[in-house]
């Protein structure tokens, strides 16, 4: 093991009974609660879907987070509109307690234009059409891009944004808008060829206003004496005033060409963002790719994490997850629609990533050649209420069931390695916590020592791997031989990759650390000197 992994991915739900060149997957997202029935639903795009007659006219479908079921499907209503190639839930903008689908069709040419492009807003509770907005230039693409953005007017109706990358001769521009009128909000145009608005994202409120903010991605900008390097920008929702401008590091990286914001990432209670420079030549890998991750606080750089090879288009998509592992930062994912695996060229992967660390929670990859997993990414909900949250990736090359380009799309979940029965236990009072360690299948019969601290989570490196724990006099006990209160806080893993460890506390224990997180996280050993796997970190609080 050289880099953490924080537990094993499982298939929640998986999606491909497209038609051929429907191609599934090219856009999806984890969203809103459109059948209001408590867990959050799946929209899966399909821009290349032909139907009723038209040639790739574009659909959209509306899958149950809770069994899977479609709710909806939803289609374009001309010839070559692309409807779906973006889509986002925008919350419930007709207040009747169901979640709403914005959907964009950047190349609908309505109203006499070519490819102005168009969007429309649907009924999560019946499937109505509750609002349609057309494009008003040729080639103006509008709709490229679309989010929820939350309240921006404070009539507490959720509003939304919209990209129109072509506007002005590729300049573009985004416009937000209410959920209540449909009227405009803000207009924020884009330099000169910047192809602003070819991305957008809810950021969260960065300035603590008690206004969500917006995150544009301008992927053509030239900056900082570069061309095409790029930019992801960070404008108020209260006023669309500029308040942070990330740019591209070197030419034509085009950074920028996906975001996503909205989410924690580090500790400071600020939503961060995560941008994509799918074209990045990382140590001279063309193309190879990278991704990065700001503070949304200052704009500084948490993670820079680079694409592995040649053409792996690494940050074609990403997006910030939430919690994933149950570590408490929040972690990201990251698409390689071209990467090649097991000699398979552009099988494409998805990779999620530790907030806390950068370290590898757990990849998935194509099974064939030319599947495209990871064109698209989208995370940041819990579907099936275990704590953590899950992702979904799109694979829309795919030939599912023998039907060519049908394409896919996949939720995977993560099965953290470390889990405890109770994440509080009393001082006073004492009492007994269970860890289970449910290692992948690979690690049975090997070795495992349970790990922990009091001073706060690392990442330290120890054993020649990245730990999530800090180094203190609790590390070093576990090191070297568990206290009396612990049970098989060291052992040999079943032949499941399993073992389960005890913390029996005493009453009156350490009431000096009231108030205190003890973290654990554990490792798999061969012979209980080389280290092969690392676990998530989980906590347990120590009350009066």
């Amino acid at each position: 093991m050289h880099a953490q992994e924080g537990g094993e991915a499982v298939t929640l739900l998986r999606f491909d009974s497209g038609a051929p060149s429907d191609r599934i997957g090219e856009a999806v997202a984890l969203a809103g609660d459109v059948d209001a029935d408590g867990t959050p639903d799946i929209l899966i795009g399909a821009e290349y879907a032909s139907s009723f007659g038209f040639n790739r006219n574009g659909s959209v479908f509306v899958h149950s987070g809770a069994t899977g079921g479609l709710l909806y499907q939803f289609h374009g209503n001309a010839d070559f509109e692309r409807f779906g190639t973006s889509i986002d839930s925008v919350g419930d903008i007709n207040n009747d307690g169901f979640d709403d689908i914005l959907v964009g069709s950047p190349e609908a040419s309505p109203i006499g234009l070519t490819q102005a492009g168009q969007i429309d807003i649907y009924s999560g509770a019946d499937g109505s059409s509750l609002l349609h907005i057309d494009g008003t230039v040729d080639f103006g693409f509008f709709g490229r891009s679309v989010a929820g953005c939350g309240d921006l007017d404070s009539d507490n109706i959720p509003d939304f944004i919209v990209g129109e990358s072509g506007y002005n001769n590729l300049d573009g521009r985004v416009v937000v808008y209410s959920g209540l009128t449909g009227s405009v909000i803000h207009t924020i145009p884009g330099s000169s060829g910047a192809a602003m608005g070819w991305s957008v994202s809810r950021a969260g409120d960065l300035n603590a206003d008690g206004v969500p903010d917006l995150l544009v991605g301008s992927p053509d900008a030239d900056s900082l004496t570069f061309n095409d390097n790029g930019q992801a920008e960070i404008y108020s929702g209260a006023t669309a005033a500029l308040l942070l401008q990330l740019d591209g590091n070197a030419n034509d990286i085009h950074f920028g060409y996906a975001v996503n914001g909205g989410f924690r990432v580090n500790k400071d209670d600020l939503p961060d963002v995560i941008v994509g420079a799918p074209f990045a030549s990382p140590g001279g890998n063309l193309s190879a790719g990278s991704v990065f991750v700001f503070s949304g606080a200052n704009g500084a750089q948490l993670h820079q994490i680079d694409g592995a090879a040649v053409a792996d288009n690494f940050g074609y998509s990403c997006a910030l997850a939430g919690d994933v592992n149950g570590d408490a930062f929040g972690d990201f994912v990251v698409g390689a629609r071209l990467s090649d695996v097991g000699g398979m060229s552009d099988a494409g992967s998805v990779f999620v990533y530790s907030g806390q660390n950068s370290a590898l929670l757990f990849r998935t990859d194509g099974t064939a050649t030319l599947d495209n997993v990871g064109r698209a990414v989208a995370a940041g909900h819990d579907i099936d209420g275990d704590g953590f949250n899950e992702i979904i990736y799109g694979a829309p090359f795919a030939d599912p069931m023998g039907n060519p380009l049908s394409g896919l799309a996949e939720v995977k979940r993560l099965v953290p390695i470390l889990q405890a029965t109770h994440n509080t236990i009393s001082s006073s009072a004492g009492g007994v916590v269970d860890f289970a360690m449910n290692f992948p299948l690979s690690e049975a019969g090997f070795g495992y020592i349970l790990l922990a601290s009091f001073s706060g989570l690392g990442p330290t490196q120890a054993f020649g791997v990245s730990v999530p724990l800090t180094v203190d006099p609790l590390w070093n006990m576990m090191r070297a031989g568990a206290p009396p209160m612990f049970s098989n806080a060291s052992g040999i893993l079943d032949a499941m990759g399993n073992a389960s460890t005890q913390l029996n506390l005493p009453p009156g224990t350490a009431p000096g650390l009231i108030g205190s997180t003890i973290y654990f996280a554990s490792v798999s050993f061969a012979g209980m000197t080389s280290p092969r796997l690392v676990s998530n970190a989980t906590g347990v609080l120590l009350e009066p």
